[in-house]
């Protein structure tokens, strides 16, 4: 080879490798800054998670949410009945998925670890007839669907929120289950699936279940299936978030114990 052409030729290859070098040390560079990027995305939701909802766990597993949490409504009086199941019943069902998450870091599974033991102590608490804050399961309408997002949490996550409890505490939760049945089942609204998911759970921790409130319930809620993956709220179609934030979920968790119960 010519010496000019070797040159060149050398040249060429360097040229090619500081290229190639740079291209790896750029892509190592984007995907490094895209895992941080998703733990810092990640970090940042457990602390939302915990921003909104451990005050909720932190005040009822010490037995103070009555004392501590502030009922804000047009008619305090009347919504205090309810609140508090409300806002544990809910909270339990949204963080549920979470609690039961495996393969996560361990600076997040120490958190996690953390609130699934007050959340345990919640449950307690909640249900004890002897708490400050036993909560109302049963004293007119609305605790039906604040026990059921109660349930369908611990149907999300029963490694965590059912399994570890000793038995006094199980006992305590299905008899406040079980209250609930005194809340007579709507017949025309989505509320048909807040007593199936009472049912399902209860169905899981080993009680009879009542097919009017369960099987029944569900074939209702399916009957008012309208296409493209919407249900309506009852027999007319009303479009809102409840299909994604309620009916499908329990749907989805309903159906799973009846398969269990009846393939």
């Amino acid at each position: 080879m010519p010496q000019q052409s070797r040159r060149r030729f050398l040249k060429s290859a360097t040229a090619l490798g500081i290229a190639g070098a740079a291209q790896t040390v750029a892509a190592a560079n984007y995907a490094g800054a895209q895992a941080a990027s998703a733990a810092n995305d990640r970090s940042y939701w457990v602390d939302s998670l915990e921003k909104v909802t451990l005050p909720v766990v932190k005040n009822l597993s010490k037995r103070q949410l009555r004392k501590n949490m502030p009922v804000e409504a047009a008619n305090p009086t009347d919504r205090a009945k309810y609140t508090h199941l409300e806002a544990f019943g809910r909270t339990l069902c949204g963080v549920a998925p979470w609690l039961a998450a495996q393969g996560i870091d361990d600076a997040e599974a120490t958190r996690q670890k953390r609130f699934a033991s007050l959340a345990r102590e919640s449950l307690d608490a909640a249900t004890d007839p002897h708490s400050p804050d036993f909560l109302n399961f049963n004293r007119g309408s609305q605790p039906l669907v604040d026990a059921a997002f109660m349930a369908q949490g611990i149907l999300r996550a029963p490694s965590v929120l059912w399994q570890p409890l000793d038995a006094r505490v199980k006992s305590q939760i299905v008899a406040a289950l079980l209250s609930s049945r005194s809340i007579p089942t709507p017949a025309s609204n989505n509320w048909v699936l807040f007593a199936a998911i009472v049912e399902a759970a209860l169905r899981t921790m080993g009680e009879k279940t009542i097919e009017e409130r369960f099987e029944n319930c569900v074939t209702r809620m399916l009957s008012w299936y309208k296409g493209d993956g919407a249900y309506g709220d009852g027999e007319f179609f009303h479009f809102d978030y409840y299909n994604s934030f309620v009916i499908h979920p329990m749907l989805i968790d309903a159906l799973t114990v009846l398969r269990q119960k009846d393939a």
